[in-house]
């Protein structure tokens, strides 16, 4: 019973040891290229430009415009 004891231990450690090795090295790497995106996005040409056609036609009617719902309130 000693044994397992000690032997589960023993795992117990080595699987604590090794997942967290894995992973301060994967959360690295997460890091790193986050900031490489980061500061590729401020280094490049982001500017959005967006154009309005602002002009209506009179003679255009709104018949899509949508539908009316009536409702009934329920208390």
């Amino acid at each position: 019973m000693i044994k397992f004891i000690i032997y589960l231990f023993l795992f117990y450690f080595l699987f604590r040891f090794v997942f967290g090795v894995l992973l301060k090295g994967i959360f690295r790497a997460t890091v790193i290229n986050l900031n490489q995106n980061k500061q590729e996005s401020r280094n490049g040409d982001s500017k959005v430009k967006v154009e309005t056609n602002t002009v209506k036609n009179p003679n255009a009617s709104d018949k899509n415009i949508g539908e009316y719902v009536d409702y009934e309130e329920v208390k």
